[in-house]
């Protein structure tokens, strides 16, 4: 089904009036926004063309939390990675190929943190959140096969610490064979 301006206004009005049950969707005129849900799962608030173009803004790169730490690394005097480096397995967000280190900045919820992880998804979501933390331990693993050091960051980590970030960074660097004076001091 195309989505068309017109469409996606009436699912915003039919979001900001409806309540989180979609108890008033009949009033529209159309049960196109009532979702089918299994006893026990909870509802999406959103119609799926909504979803869909709320889904499309997630970005695979430059984040908001990857920007911030890209910054901090730079004022710092790190130098010398590469982004998005497709040619790597896991697409390393930051790769530094003269030491083989490569730094990944993880989503909360999508890479699956331990404390973070709401209990309220459903299965699917379960089940597709564990596929990502797989794949990222199998990534870890073929890089390391590779002789690459890798460093695994939290994006609220890197939110709430940026130094300290920029110091795990720093040493996993070290610890390559990068020159220890290399960094200056922010």
């Amino acid at each position: 089904m195309a989505t068309t301006l017109s469409h996606l206004a009436v699912s915003r009005r039919a979001v900001r009036l409806q309540s989180s049950r979609w108890t008033r969707a009949r009033n529209w005129g159309s049960d196109r926004y009532v979702i089918a849900e299994e006893k026990g799962q909870r509802r999406d608030h959103l119609s799926p063309e909504a979803r869909s173009l709320a889904m499309s803004k997630v970005h695979r790169r430059d984040t908001s939390a990857e920007l911030r730490l890209r910054r901090g690394l730079w004022r710092s005097g790190l130098r010398g990675w590469r982004c998005d480096v497709p040619s790597l397995p896991g697409r390393p967000d930051l790769a530094f190929s003269r030491w083989h280190v490569a730094v990944f900045v993880d989503g909360l919820l999508w890479h699956g943190h331990p404390k973070r992880y709401p209990a309220r998804l459903s299965e699917a979501w379960r089940e597709k959140i564990a596929r990502n933390v797989q794949r990222d331990r199998s990534v870890d693993v073929k890089l390391t096969a590779l002789g690459w050091q890798v460093v695994r960051l939290w994006d609220a980590e890197v939110t709430k610490d940026l130094a300290g970030s920029i110091d795990r960074v720093h040493r996993a660097l070290v610890i390559a064979g990068a020159p220890a004076e290399w960094r200056t001091e922010p």
